[in-house]
């Protein structure tokens, strides 16, 4: 088992710190949001439109 490390951080560091996760978190779910959009340009630009065709459902018993 490692031996737990106390450090002393400053006020400042500490806010600092929440500072960035709170950015990181922001940029992420941006970066997110744009790969799932150029995602499904891609895809809608690769697949032909499809017709809308009537679904017939089964009950399985």
């Amino acid at each position: 088992m490692a031996p737990h490390n106390i450090a002393f951080r400053s006020k400042r560091e500490r806010e600092k710190e929440t500072k960035l996760l709170a950015h990181y978190k922001a940029i992420g779910i941006a970066s997110i949001a744009a790969a799932c959009a150029a995602v499904r340009r891609r895809t809608e630009v690769s697949r032909p439109l499809m017709q809308p065709q009537a679904l017939t459902f089964r009950h399985a018993d």
